[in-house]
């Protein structure tokens, strides 16, 4: 079973019932929480701190002089939880002045672009002096867009994404986003795959493999297809 869960902490019934069954399994996209691991074969996985870091690591050498920062999360994804952790070293890596960034409020988005704009909104409405929204992917990214667009502040708020997707390259693209940190879930599915052909061989497997994020911004989204995710080599 090629398995990606939606709440890491509630996976291990999922996983146990599988093992007890003789089930061979690879996690793949969203990790499973540490505990659980000895229930995989196998995770095939972005380098969650990776791509936090890469986005607080803009947010630092954007935003020299320090920020306030919004929060939109998805609490249940272990990935996510990993993302966030990573935002904050990437920023604390790149400033000598970290105590200046700020942790306005975390929100839950639910990795929603409508939940997003709800929760988004409500926070601009308490906090007139939010200067970076960093989102937990590019589809709570749009919801934040919405949201400070109706407040009146497109261009006040840098809004930072997550995954590299089709939307959020296009939001980069048109300035409504400044950065996404891109994944590969293609190249992810297909190691999904051939890891489990090669369990089923009989082959050994490496069990944590961490896939290289990267970062698209203004500088350089005209190297990337705006319509596509990854990309798989003939």
């Amino acid at each position: 079973m090629i398995y990606i869960p939606y709440d890491s902490a509630g996976a291990q019934t999922v996983l146990q019932t599988c093992k007890d069954a003789g089930v061979k399994v690879i996690n793949i996209d969203n990790v499973i929480t540490e505990d659980d691991y000895e229930l995989v074969d196998g995770i095939i996985a972005s380098d969650n701190t990776q791509l936090g870091y890469l986005s607080g690591q803009w947010v630092a050498e954007n935003h020299p002089d320090g920020a306030n920062v919004l929060v939109v999360h998805l609490q249940t994804a272990e990935s996510c939880i990993i993302n966030v952790d990573g935002f904050w070293k990437g920023i604390k890596d790149n400033t000598e002045n970290a105590e200046a960034f700020k942790e306005v409020q975390v929100v839950e988005g639910e990795g929603s672009t409508e939940t997003s704009f709800n929760v988004v909104s409500d926070a601009l409405q308490a906090h007139d002096d939010i200067d970076v929204i960093y989102c937990i992917n590019d589809t709570s990214a749009l919801g934040a867009v919405q949201a400070v667009e109706d407040a009146g502040k497109t261009g006040q708020i840098d809004i930072l994404g997550k995954d590299g997707a089709p939307i959020g390259k296009h939001a980069v693209k048109d300035g409504t986003m400044v950065q996404t940190s891109a994944q590969r879930p293609t190249y992810m599915g297909y190691l999904g795959v051939k890891e489990a052909i090669d369990l089923l061989e009989g082959k050994e497997i490496e069990f944590n493999t961490a896939i290289e994020s990267y970062s698209i911004t203004a500088d350089n989204i005209d190297d990337y297809d705006l319509d596509a995710w990854d990309s798989l080599e003939e």
